[in-house]
């Protein structure tokens, strides 16, 4: 009993902010999986007002969202958590531009 409270307590938790539901649903399983404990948002906005509430200790991010994509929401984080880990993902990696991989 006190290995699993502990392995619960010590669990890294990772937030994934993506507009596309299926996506998000798969890389919460997957990352839970791993034992991740996983927070996710459906928006830019969403995820950093998460952010904001919840200690998190790396972001898996969509680049191509509407309203404010990727590249947006990672400049705020870093404004803020510049030691945060992200993870910038894209499925359409010719639309990304280099300044947002920086």
């Amino acid at each position: 009993m006190t290995d699993t409270v502990t392995r619960e307590k010590t669990k890294k938790k990772i937030l994934c902010i993506d507009d596309d539901t299926a996506g998000l649903t798969l890389r919460k399983m997957m990352l839970e999986s791993e034992g991740y404990e996983v927070f996710t948002a459906l928006s830019g906005e969403e995820g950093l007002a998460l952010l904001e509430r919840q200690h998190i200790d790396a972001i898996v991010l969509d680049y191509q969202m509407p309203a404010m994509n990727g590249a947006d929401v990672a400049r705020l984080i870093r404004e803020s958590r510049p030691e945060l880990p992200i993870v910038l993902l894209s499925g359409y990696v010719e639309e990304v531009p280099s300044a947002a991989l920086n």
